[in-house]
């Protein structure tokens, strides 16, 4: 048997181990730890466990104090059920593209979307009306999902929701004349702005220039990203710093403290 608070123990790599783990579930610290460089190197790791596991709570408790909604719609098999089961009217404008892929559909998700459109209220002749009549009641406006999100700021995007799963991609081209030479310097030009992330960026900065109707509850919390938790990584990169320093501090004041005991032993 043995005292756990003993500091004249030599603690194994298991037992720093298993410390670790309890410093990081909040369970304390059970060691008594002898040199500067264990104490220097704990510090760093107990305050980086603090600061992610208060973060976590914070995060944690917004998340389960945000009221709870009606079951999001984002795909077509869920504007299904959310007709049938719960009442909602998807609607379109009349003589597009969008209309036209649910009304031509001969088997599938549209054939059946098609068929439970309410013939009385599926159309809207404009982009305004659709995104106006979603908030007028259970409507589901199918429509361009960059046109949507900028008509849909300009009237405060909290008022809306998106559904996470497109149903038609959209996609933009170049006319050029048939075995134009330069087609394929275009088509290489697209790719390349396509994969440098560019046609995002522009899309964020045309949605950013519309000024949103309630601009002061539109913009709502968001998800925690890396750069708002960089202040942790950077508090446990300087406890491993000072751990490091007090560990060649602790070497050097050996070194000189055996060579003076071996100074005086010599002499004597």
């Amino acid at each position: 048997m043995y005292n756990k608070m003993d500091s004249s123990r030599m603690y194994s790599l298991s037992d720093h181990c298993f410390s670790v783990y309890r410093s990081l579930v909040v369970q304390g610290n059970e060691m008594r730890l002898r040199g500067w460089c264990q104490k220097c190197l704990y510090l760093g790791w107990f305050l980086f466990c603090f600061i992610i596991y208060a973060l976590y709570s914070g995060t944690l408790t917004a998340v389960l104090a945000v009221p709870a909604f009606e079951k999001p719609i984002d795909s077509l098999t869920d504007l299904l059920d959310a007709v049938i089961k719960d009442g909602f009217k998807p609607v379109v404008v009349r003589g597009t593209s969008n209309e036209f892929i649910f009304s031509d559909a001969t088997s599938g998700i549209y054939k059946q979307l098609w068929d439970v459109f309410d013939p009385k209220d599926r159309y809207v002749y404009s982009w305004d009306e659709g995104i106006d009549k979603v908030i007028s009641g259970k409507y589901v406006f199918a429509n361009a999902y960059l046109g949507a999100v900028i008509r849909a700021k300009s009237r405060g995007l909290h008022k809306y929701h998106f559904a996470k799963n497109t149903f038609y991609p959209q996609s933009y081209g170049m006319a050029c004349a048939n075995g134009a030479p330069y087609k394929t310097l275009f088509d290489s030009l697209l790719i390349q702005i396509t994969s440098a992330g560019l046609v995002q960026k522009w899309t964020k900065d045309e949605v950013s220039k519309v000024k949103s109707a309630d601009s002061s509850s539109s913009s709502g919390p968001g998800a925690i990203t890396l750069v708002q938790l960089q202040a942790a990584f950077f508090i446990l990169l300087i406890g491993y710093f000072l751990a490091t320093i007090a560990l060649i501090v602790e070497a050097i004041i050996g070194v000189c403290s055996k060579s003076k005991t071996s100074a005086k032993e010599n002499a004597l």
